[in-house]
């Protein structure tokens, strides 16, 4: 980027050196730059497709949904058939609840290699657009993150009541999940479709334009996702065993709220867009030392544990998404940021705080507490500042007066 920065020193008068710096700076996370470098270069080339599009997207990251919607229909009015402005133009209408125009094209996604879902697509398999299918097959494809997979699992059950036979292809981790989820479902592990053949295919994102989705029949239900009573158990008890003291009984008091925690996204050291996801451990764990009256819960994989000394962790024992998700669901809350943990709480129905960027992805919405993708998700965001400080303030109250409602309604030991 500074190199970049460099060149229009030598030629401030080229539209397409400003475009680029765009890009990058949006990549760097470097929005405000980026926006600049952008209307730069619309300044000196007000028909120029590229800076459209980068202005796009870096008013999105800026929150600006209704600028960046602007933006990449100004350039898709020069050039109708841009479909990177038309793709990167889903996510705004997304964020602002267009599901129908949004997801209408969403499958632009399939055009680009970087975008392809999990898995080799069945060759001369006509994807599915959501026809009843007595007596017919459907390969679901699973795609992007296990985030995803987890909260797109909601529409295979409307897509076997179109009389279909149904299999999902997922990653390996994810298949016994699955599994004890849906019955009457062929749940395998990515792969072991290969050599099958199917009378229709679709991958997971695609499922909502075919199921003609909207923000007023979008499917919400509390809990999709299944535990099995004997695994949830288990982990009952071993929170129990981990946690509770031995007091009298004339002593005894309501049980410590059981809280898991997650505070950093997969690859947050490369990738700048999960980095702003994530939280500093120092910050995280700052947080949770000051309520040490609480029996935290690491539900964290791929980073260093917390210093924290009042975090259990029992990572290593739930890497299979059967007791993850058990574990999930013997606990009172989960506290966590934008990642796929977040999105298998919700789909259990655990009562789910999610801590986000300021710009979140599209699925939370542009304001508010409320997710209309799960009625048992509360949302933190950050504010203009992008700082998490403020968020942790918001958060703390809010777990200050969650302690004292349980306090009311829990029994005692």
């Amino acid at each position: 980027l500074e190199l970049m920065w460099r060149s229009v020193t030598l030629n401030d008068q080229e539209p397409e050196f400003f475009s680029n710096i765009s890009a990058a700076a949006w990549t760097a996370g470097r929005y405000d730059e980026g926006l600049w470098a952008a209307q730069r270069a619309l300044a000196l080339d007000g028909r120029h497709t590229g800076a459209l599009n980068n202005l796009g997207f870096n008013l999105r990251s800026l929150n600006d949904i209704d600028g960046s919607i602007a933006a990449f229909d100004q350039a898709l009015g020069l050039a109708p058939g841009f479909n990177y402005a038309r793709w990167n133009r889903t996510f705004s209408l997304l964020a602002k609840g267009d599901y129908e125009r949004g997801f209408g094209d969403y499958d632009l996604r399939l055009t680009f290699p970087q975008t392809q879902p999990n898995g080799r697509i069945p060759a001369n398999t006509p994807i599915w657009r959501g026809e009843s299918g007595p007596g017919k097959s459907i390969l679901l494809l699973c795609e992007q993150g296990l985030g995803d997979t987890f909260m797109f699992a909601r529409f295979v059950p409307l897509v076997t009541a179109r009389n279909l036979a149904v299999t999902l292809a997922v990653p390996r981790s994810q298949v016994a999940l699955m599994q004890q989820s849906f019955s009457g479902v062929a749940v395998v592990a990515v792969g072991a479709h290969e050599g099958l053949t199917f009378d229709f295919w679709a991958a997971l994102w695609s499922l909502p334009a075919a199921l003609r989705t909207t923000l007023d029949n979008l499917p919400a239900p509390a809990k999709f996702l299944a535990t099995r009573e004997v695994d949830v158990a288990s982990w009952q008890r071993r929170l129990a065993e981990a946690t509770d003291r031995a007091t009298p009984a004339e002593e005894q008091q309501p049980r410590a709220l059981r809280i898991g925690l997650v505070w950093q996204g997969q690859f947050a050291g490369l990738d700048n867009q999960m980095a702003e996801r994530s939280i500093p451990p120092r910050m995280m764990s700052r947080f949770v030392a000051a309520f040490r009256e609480c029996t935290w819960v690491s539900l964290q994989h791929g980073a260093p544990p917390l210093a924290a000394t009042n975090v259990i962790d029992w990572t290593a024992e739930v890497a299979e998404f059967t007791q993850m998700a058990a574990l999930i669901d013997a606990l009172d809350l989960v506290i966590t940021i934008d990642t796929g943990a977040a999105h298998l709480a919700a789909a259990l129905g655990a009562e789910t705080w999610v801590l986000l960027r300021q710009a979140g992805d599209w699925r939370y919405g542009i304001s508010g507490e409320n997710c209309v993708w799960s009625p048992t998700m509360r949302l933190f965001r950050q504010d203009e500042s992008r700082r998490w400080e403020p968020v942790f303030e918001h958060v703390a109250d809010a777990l200050r007066k969650y302690q004292a409602d349980s306090l009311l309604s829990q029994p005692t030991r």
